[in-house]
């Protein structure tokens, strides 16, 4: 009897660290793993590298453009795409509400994720991107501007 309750147990235990397990097969998966690196990126080098590599690929390719720059700018000393993304810089803006704090909104290939705020009426929306099965965190990065776009012709 109590070997067949243990097995129950850890069943329910096994079944149940599955069903919370992110994963980016979703979007709201993918943005909290993304969340996750963020956070871990504050004393974890390759917290940003994880969160670099669930970004969709515009902002992949605008944070790689960056780093070729601020390479240049160094005189020659060599950056990556997620060093652009600041170490300890990244904070949330509210804690999403436990359960219900995301829900996904999918059109094709986009969807949004709506973040609820705990205990408020606030929410974010975050864009996301389905690229080769997996959805990736679609960040509004501008392109960097040319000099004559700073200085004038």
């Amino acid at each position: 009897m109590l070997r067949v309750f243990l097995s129950l147990v850890v069943v329910v235990v096994v079944c149940s660290s599955c069903a919370t397990k992110a994963t980016d097969k979703t979007p709201s998966g993918a943005l909290r793993l993304f969340i996750g690196a963020m956070q871990r990126g504050a004393y974890d080098p390759e917290g940003l590298h994880d969160a670099y590599d669930l970004l969709d690929a515009a902002a992949r390719n605008q944070l790689a453009e960056r780093a070729q720059l601020a390479g240049a700018l160094a005189m020659g000393r060599e950056f990556q795409p997620w060093d652009m993304l600041v170490r300890g810089r990244f904070q949330l803006r509210f804690v999403p509400a436990r359960g219900v704090g995301m829900t996904e909104h999918i059109n094709g290939a986009h969807a949004t994720v709506t973040v609820q705020a705990e205990g408020s009426s606030e929410n974010a929306h975050v864009p996301m991107t389905l690229e080769d099965g997996h959805w990736r965190v679609s960040l509004n990065i501008p392109s960097i501007r040319s000099a004559e776009q700073i200085i004038g012709p």
